[in-house]
């Protein structure tokens, strides 16, 4: 039925344009794409972004943070342990292949078997799973461990699995999922684990339990009977990795204490020592002629060694972040090398580079997020990241969140970034870090509304502890800063002038937001209490009631509604809602969460309040009545920030899991109203409609820059689609007959004519 209604409606329109005679085929053609665009389901291509969305969740923004990557034994794929789940890649053209999703929490070790058939995933949710690498379907999951798993293998048959986990590893029969032994290992964060080529030996690393021993230990057990056989003493940290020569008569294992340390197998002896520079080594592999050594350590460098004589052979300076796996070819000619970069960089045996392929859109876990006034574009922050020389970067990402795509990194941070605040006329940007200090990026947004080249304008020191929080004021010419160990701060948003200190303020400020009005500065701090400020004395207004707070990790969380009538606050298990103006308290909401509140967010109606907590959930209540309405799950870790697009459209999650999850929202009728269309994208001549002269303007610029609607980079037939879309939410009855139907765009597309010629 729907395909005859749309053929009819082409039909109508190609009647009309032949009558007219006057519509260049161009716009023709694009007229007709534009009607099975808008009719069809979805404008948008199945890209990484939609694949395996949770419920409710529209699009996915980053792919989370890398734990451990693997490429397959065949050499096809490789696969991506990180926060949400397992990627999949085709490890030539690092083209996503699927994302295997059900593990509840950050999936950290995964593994091949040796057919290439089957992967298993080990979590912090304590399971085990395994799937079918050709259908990318769950098969079993595996569940008697108590702790997290650090590192599953496979067996050289393939027919044992070994899962190692704090004080105990466990083996297990792959075909049955059934659980055969636990070997009672006397190491907890037991990394390393590896089986002789042979299959009868299996050796782990790890640190001696009590993990207050400070000795760390690689164990041989006989898989066949569970016995212990061998304990090798030696390194003095973390071991990262072993691995068996390929005759299985010695055994390699790298560490964080600087050396690569060769082992007799069968007596447990020492056999030679390889010192490294001062780095950890992560990754280390074997050639299966057993003449040549590769490691990889956390500042992203290979060494080549001999593994006969430990001579070192050659330094690459191959990735920017740690290597997570290398791995030799079955000819020993090439290896391979993986990274927490995005990177796989294939090698010739002498160190030769020869191909590079590269996994886009990882992301470490989000600390801070914010949309800018407009809501097109998304910043985000997190913590901190170790590069090849040695630095620390902590950098803030700018996204387009209508493509998803990741247009911008502000880098200058050293350390983690926790705050972010647009200016209320977007044009500046401020982060804050536990660097101490808060920096102001300025853009000029008259020149579109997807402007993303952001420049450092300044840095504002004077805190002597970590920078939590920010606010800007609504006339945007003060902004407001919170710390660890500081009152709070007002500065000159402009100039970067300290103006203000708050001697009354509490140290460990969480939380502050402005009153729309500004005459009210609201803080949250970790002593549960809600402090009401005016901004201009910096005197204290009032106190709101003590809300318990049982966590250390939880501040207060502050926010207005947009009518400045309520002030939402949020303690551990606790949201309450107050009357600012009186101190009154109007509802607490209990029974939503299960752990602490780390984000609130008001509708752009201020009706609705989202709630985001370290129980991975955002719920969403009622503001008139105070009661749950419904919750949103989907990501593996706390929620830390939460953000509604101004339209209230779109809620926008972002998650210590690395991704931000845009959430469907249908916001009441007045919603639309709440924006003045002059400020928004698809208002092409800022006229304060949307018309058919902002669709005439785009088709102009075809092919160029400007007006680029939508960010993607250049202007084309997606910034027709965005502002036709609009055109129909406001205005989609254009001819004015009081229905809308076809008509309405054969109007349309007779208008762009006569604009154009």
């Amino acid at each position: 039925m729907k395909t005859k209604q749309v053929s009819f409606r082409v039909s109508a329109l190609s009647t009309h344009v032949y009558l007219r005679g006057t519509i260049h085929l161009r716009f023709f053609s694009l007229a007709l794409l534009l009607i099975a665009l808008l009719f069809s389901p979805s404008v948008h291509a199945q890209d990484y972004t939609q694949l395996q969305l949770p419920e409710g969740a529209k699009a996915r923004i980053g792919k989370g943070d890398i734990n451990d990557i693997k490429f397959s034994p065949d050499g096809n794929l490789v696969a991506v342990a990180g926060s949400i789940g397992v990627w999949l890649y085709n490890a030539r053209t690092g083209a996503e292949v699927a994302l295997l999703s059900g593990h509840t929490q950050s999936v950290l070790s995964v593994a091949f078997s040796p057919d290439s058939k089957t992967l298993a995933s080990g979590s912090t949710d304590t399971t085990i799973r395994l799937w079918d690498v050709e259908t990318q379907q769950h098969k079993v999951s595996l569940t008697q461990h108590t702790y997290g798993i650090w590192t599953v293998a496979f067996s050289p048959d393939g027919k044992t699995l070994a899962s190692s986990s704090h004080g105990s590893i466990r083996l297990w029969d792959v075909e049955t999922g059934q659980h055969t032994a636990r070997l009672k290992a006397y190491t907890g964060r037991a990394k390393a684990l590896a089986f002789s080529p042979d299959g009868r030996i299996l050796a782990n690393g790890g640190q001696e339990l009590p993990l207050t021993s400070n000795n760390y230990l690689i164990q041989l057990w006989d898989v066949t009977t569970s016995q212990h056989l061998l304990t090798l003493e030696g390194h003095t940290s973390e071991i990262e990795t072993v691995a068996f020569s390929p005759d299985g008569e010695r055994l390699v294992s790298a560490s964080w204490d600087s050396t690569i340390r060769l082992w007799n197998a069968n007596t447990g002896s020492q056999i030679s020592t390889f010192m490294g520079p001062s780095d950890w080594f992560t990754a280390v592999a074997l050639s299966l002629d057993g003449k040549t050594l590769v490691s990889g350590s956390r500042r992203g460098v290979i060494h080549l060694w001999d593994a006969n004589t430990g001579q070192h052979l050659k330094r690459l300076s191959a990735h920017s972040q740690e290597i997570t796996d290398v791995a030799f070819s079955p000819d020993s000619t090439t290896f391979t090398s993986a990274s927490r970069d995005g990177t796989i960089r294939l090698w010739n045996a002498s160190g030769g580079q020869l191909q590079e392929v590269t996994l886009k859109g990882h992301t470490d876990g989000i600390h801070t997020m914010v949309l800018s006034p407009n809501g097109r574009i998304l910043a985000s922050g997190s913590y901190s990241r170790i590069l090849a020389n040695g630095d620390w970067e902590a950098p803030i990402l700018l996204w387009n969140p209508d493509t998803t795509q990741l247009r911008k990194t502000l880098e200058g941070h050293t350390e983690g970034v926790n705050a972010l605040a647009f200016s209320p006329n977007g044009k500046i940007l401020a982060s804050g870090s536990n660097d101490k200090t808060i920096r102001l990026w300025n853009t000029d947004t008259q020149q579109s509304p997807f402007v993303f080249d952001f420049q450092l304008q300044t840095v504002l020191t004077g805190h002597t502890g970590r920078v939590l929080t920010l606010a800007f004021s609504p006339d945007g010419k003060i902004l407001a800063s919170g710390g660890s160990k500081d009152p709070i701060r007002l500065w000159d948003a402009h100039t970067g002038q300290q103006q203000t200190v708050f001697e009354e303020s509490p140290e460990a400020i969480y939380s502050m937001a402005f009153s729309p009005d500004g005459r009210t500065l609201a803080s949250g701090s970790r002593d549960g209490v809600v402090w009401l400020w005016d901004p201009e004395t910096g005197e204290l207004k009032t106190k709101l009631e003590e809300i318990y707070n049982r966590s250390w990790r939880a501040g207060t969380i502050v926010t207005f509604s947009p009518d400045g009538k309520t002030l939402a606050s949020s303690g551990s298990y606790g949201i309450r809602l107050w009357e600012p103006s009186t101190g009154s308290r109007l509802f607490t909401l209990w029974g939503g969460h299960t752990g602490d509140v780390y984000s609130l967010a008001f509708s752009p109606d201020g009706k609705t309040l989202a709630s985001g907590g370290d129980d991975n959930t955002v719920i969403l209540w009622d503001v008139a009545t105070g009661r749950y309405q419904s919750a949103l799950e989907g990501h593996t870790r706390g929620i830390a920030a939460l953000a509604f697009t101004p339209d209230g459209g779109t809620l926008a999650s972002g998650s210590w899991d690395g991704t931000v999850l845009l959430w469907e929202f249908i916001p009441s009728k007045q919603d639309l109203l709440l924006i003045p269309v002059s400020q928004a994208p698809w208002d092409v001549n800022r006229d304060g409609i949307v018309s058919v002269q902002d669709l005439a303007l785009v088709a102009s610029g075809f092919e160029q820059d400007s007006p680029d609607v939508n960010g993607d980079g250049i202007v084309n037939i997606l910034d027709l689609v965005l502002v036709a879309s609009y055109l129909e939410q406001k205005l989609a009855d254009v001819n004015g007959d009081g229905v809308i139907n076809i008509l309405d765009l054969t109007t349309v597309a007779s208008h762009l004519s006569e604009e154009v010629e």
